[in-house]
């Protein structure tokens, strides 16, 4: 079974832009130079958190 040219692309560029979206994702707390908290009710950045977990609060 051979695929058009069209079809390749239509198939490779979804997949290509899928792993670089997720490696986007996977990376950017490194690429923003911030760190995301994450917790059952916060999901954002949370400069007071941060410091606090840093000087080793709580």
């Amino acid at each position: 079974m051979e695929l058009s040219t069209a079809a390749w692309v239509e198939i490779i560029v979804p997949a290509i832009v899928g792993l670089l979206i997720m490696l986007l994702y996977g990376y950017w707390d490194k690429i923003v130079h911030k760190e995301y908290y994450i917790d059952d009710d916060i999901l954002a950045y949370d400069e007071e958190i941060i410091k606090e977990t840093k000087e080793g609060g709580k």
